[in-house]
């Protein structure tokens, strides 16, 4: 009598061993499989990398042979468990003999992640019910059509198309396989969750909560029950009564810009922006719905029914790039021209997700020292070139103000509105009418500290109390940058004041404005006491 299963089996180890594939067969029927195939290494020597690591090739083949194109078969859950959970590729091959000795057409189905997730949910749905035991008594229909049809009823046909599904790599292969088990059926959440809050005050700390405004809330019950394929545990894996409920490592809902100008057709201020939207507005009244949207020193929260908002400024003790703490203090002056509309455009990407208006709080402007101080800092920072990422406080904004602006007109004044007083100074006996004054100064801006060295040129003159010089130059000779965490030597210094002093000293009679012992860096730290004003 005619074996089928026996012929089709004989059949694909022929392929095999005509492929070069090597087909070891189950001595057991109860294994899910027919075949454990091994692939020869396919990796050629390659001149810049080593290929000795790589695994070779290796699947699970089941094999079916059939005289019927009904195009589908039945295989018991037993079966596709074990393959669909194999750390290796697994394959179906149909073989149609149609009453034959030979095959006539032959069949490749890929145990790829959609027949995975068809096959490992119904064993979920088996599981729930109770009959796990019963998969080697249930079956499911696995369907195949003219799309896994073989080029040909051949070993090479066979050993390409199983190629073309595994990829480059086996071990990247069995990698995505494994993580693919691990989240499948999690699509929707791992767990369904419901609590119970009473009272306006826990539901508006619950929806705050949820927007990263509360570090947790109260709540009269929860009961979780772990879900995998939409289909919910029968135990809860959690129940509890009056208790408290947090949310850490909250991460926003979106993230985008928000752009923010007072006249529709002129220049923005642009902030980095992330937008929190409450999960639990939808089970609140539309009173209760709240959003939020979190800029670094900034926060609006807002309900989308009731149009109703609140925002509040908050420096903390953080330092801010230079240019982010410029254009929030710009900002709130913005806000507080009376009058004024702010209209704002929040953006993820290119699109435009809303478009709102915030009204000025008719409320004096009480940081102009600060950003006078700050846009003082950016342009020292400016004139001098200075290219680091320079951060700052609001309090130190405040406590340098009068001297960054002492200096930036130290740095921008003509050398006819200069006029630099020498005490002690005696004319040299060389007769030299041109003096080179030689300074340093320095000034912390943020978290760096910068030093200048400035030359002076011109004659001194008798004043009442010594000498004086009208410089008819001025040079920048060196500017030095003390980062965080980095010390100047003061050898180092001294050295620089020596060679400035050398390129003038041929020509020119040159004097020092300090004692060489004594130059240095101070070494700062930017600690921010911020003062909430508005």
């Amino acid at each position: 009598m005619r074996d089928l299963g026996l012929l089709g089996e004989s059949v694909f180890s022929q392929w095999c061993a005509s492929a070069g594939l090597t087909a070891n067969g189950s001595s057991v029927d109860k294994t899910g499989w027919d075949f454990f195939v091994e692939f020869d290494f396919h990796s050629k020597t390659n001149p810049h990398f080593s290929t000795v690591h790589e695994a070779a090739f290796e699947c699970k083949v089941q094999v079916k042979a059939t005289d019927k194109q009904a195009r589908k078969l039945a295989i018991k859950l037993s079966n596709l468990k074990r393959l669909v959970t194999a750390p290796m590729p697994a394959f179906f091959v149909f073989i149609e003999f149609d009453g034959g000795e030979s095959a006539q057409r032959a069949f490749l189905v890929h145990v790829d992640e959609a027949l995975s997730f068809s096959i490992l949910r119904r064993l979920h749905e088996e599981e729930e019910k109770g009959e796990a035991h019963l998969f080697n008594k249930k079956t499911m229909t696995i369907n195949y059509g003219s799309n896994h049809l073989l080029a040909s009823t051949s070993g090479e046909a066979l050993r390409s198309a199983m190629r073309a599904h595994m990829g480059p790599s086996m071990s990247d292969y069995v990698a995505k396989k494994n993580a693919y088990l691990d989240a499948a059926g999690f699509e929707n959440g791992f767990a369904q969750v419901t609590i119970s809050a009473e009272g306006a005050e826990n539901i508006t700390k619950l929806v705050n909560m949820s927007l990263g405004l509360e570090k947790d809330a109260d709540i009269s019950s929860m009961v979780g029950f772990k879900q995998r394929f939409g289909r919910k545990s029968l135990i809860p894996f959690v129940d509890e009564e009056n208790v408290k409920l947090g949310m850490p490592g909250l991460k926003p809902s979106l993230e985008g810009s928000l752009r923010c100008r007072t006249d529709k057709l002129g220049p923005s201020l642009v902030f980095p922006a992330k937008v929190y939207v409450s999960p639990f507005n939808a089970m609140v009244p539309e009173a209760m719905r709240r959003a939020r949207i979190a800029l670094e020193f900034f926060d609006l929260v807002f309900n989308p029914f009731t149009k109703e908002s609140t925002y509040k400024f908050s420096f903390d003790e953080r330092l801010m790039n230079l240019g982010m703490l410029r254009d929030a203090l710009k900002f709130m002056e913005m806000l507080a021209t009376p009058g004024k509309r702010i209209y704002s455009e929040l953006t993820v990407g290119r699109r435009a997700l809303m478009q709102f208006e915030i009204a000025s709080p008719v409320m004096p402007f009480q940081f102009k020292t600060e950003l006078d101080a700050v846009e003082a800092a950016a342009r020292i920072i400016s004139l001098l070139g200075v290219s680091s990422n320079v951060q700052m406080s609001l309090a130190q904004a405040s406590r340098h103000a009068s001297q960054w602006s002492e200096v930036e007109k130290v740095l921008l004044a003509d050398t006819r509105q200069l006029m630099l007083e020498i005490p002690g100074y005696q004319p040299p006996s060389s007769g030299r009418e041109s003096l080179v004054c030689l300074s340093f100064f320095t000034t912390p801006v943020g978290d760096i500290h910068i030093g200048v060295f400035m030359t002076m040129i011109g004659k001194p003159l008798p004043a009442d109390d010594g000498h004086a010089l009208l410089p008819e130059r001025k040079n920048i000779e060196r500017i030095v940058i003390c980062e965080p965490g980095e010390h100047i030597n003061s050898e180092d210094l001294v050295a620089a004041a020596i060679a400035i002093a050398q390129k003038y000293s041929a020509e020119h009679e040159v004097t020092m404005l300090f004692e060489l012992q004594t130059l240095k860096m101070p070494r700062f730290e930017c600690q921010a006491t911020p003062e909430n004003r508005m």
